[in-house]
């Protein structure tokens, strides 16, 4: 395996944050055919293509040795309220972020993430490489789209590593393990509400960012294209993460099932303060997918170690501590 070394010049594209930012910094662009603002999509991609057009001679300082992309709008749920905008995210940046590498920089290694979620039409099932993905939601469609691409582009080297969950203190509150763990650190300290989620009974594959991004550095310093499925071979009740963060912080309760509704309720005041309401059930989800991780084991000798206790012990921390 050969090393990224210092004097390799390393593209790492986080487009949410940067469109999210652009959204506000440039001047509103709408699409006239639909009122669509496509302005912060634009600048971003006009910035973007700048510099790797400027890093089109051998010689120039820009020129990416590696280029990993992993921008996208990663909302499931609003990837269905925003379509077309989705698309645009995850999908024509992808597509010419390529072009670009195809035009003026062929040997740069690329990676793409893309996501278990291309296999949620699915349900309690092992995949591996081979398996035929079954996308159902726009956001799993426009991961799967980019994936196609990418396979049809054969001189270049651009990999795609096909992600499960992997939870991190970093994670944005939208997501489930940092939505239920930010909530309960507050409960914790005094705020005393109740938060509603969705179907907790769902089995989850489930790994630690930080392990997945080694897996990430390994698959590039490999120099040759590949696709390979990022995951702990290993399910996990999201109610798992509920209980975990509650022992942690020795919150002690009981939990209720009524009418199918499951709540965990307060020994100390007998309040709910979680409560899964069908209402955030999701239609489409992961139910019982676990990824074979053999390939990736044998390929790049990588294989994550930190099991959910830990990683649920290391979010509460992180929480507590940043109050």
């Amino acid at each position: 395996m050969t090393k990224i070394k210092k004097t390799d010049h390393f593209y790492l594209i986080d487009g949410s944050g940067y469109i999210f930012r652009a959204y506000y910094a440039l001047p509103p662009l709408s699409r006239k055919s639909d009122g669509l603002p496509t302005g912060a999509v634009s600048g971003f991609c006009s910035m973007l293509f700048k510099l790797l057009e400027d890093s089109r001679s051998d010689d120039s300082d820009y020129k990416p040795t590696h280029f990993a992309h992993l921008g996208s709008q990663s909302s499931v749920k609003k990837s269905s309220e925003f379509r077309e905008l989705t698309q645009e995210s995850n999908y024509l940046i992808s597509k010419n972020i390529i072009e670009s590498l195809e035009k003026y920089s062929q040997d740069t290694i690329f990676f793409f993430p893309s996501s278990a979620t291309i296999y949620e039409g699915y349900q309690d099932k092992t995949v591996d490489e081979k398996t035929k993905p079954l996308p159902m939601t726009n956001y799993a469609i426009s991961k799967y789209k980019t994936q196609q691409l990418i396979s049809t582009k054969k001189e270049l080297q651009l990999n795609t590593g096909i992600l499960f969950s992997h939870e991190s203190e970093y994670r944005r509150p939208n997501f489930f393990s940092k939505k239920v763990i930010e909530f309960l650190s507050n409960y914790y300290f005094g705020k005393k509400e109740c938060l509603r989620v969705g179907d907790i009974s769902i089995e989850r594959d489930i790994g630690y960012a930080e392990e997945y991004v080694d897996g990430i550095y390994k698959m590039m310093s490999k120099n040759q294209k590949n696709e390979l499925i990022f995951s702990s071979n290993h399910l996990y009740k999201l109610k798992e993460i509920i209980d975990n963060s509650l022992d942690m912080l020795n919150i002690k309760y009981e939990i209720l099932i009524e009418d199918n509704i499951v709540s965990y309720i307060d020994l100390k005041t007998s309040n709910k303060f979680i409560v899964s309401d069908k209402s955030e059930f999701r239609k489409y989800d992961l139910r019982g997918i676990r990824g074979n991780n053999t390939r990736i084991k044998e390929e790049l000798d990588w294989e994550p170690k930190i099991k959910l206790e830990e990683i649920c012990r290391r979010m509460v921390k992180y929480e507590l501590n940043n109050k």
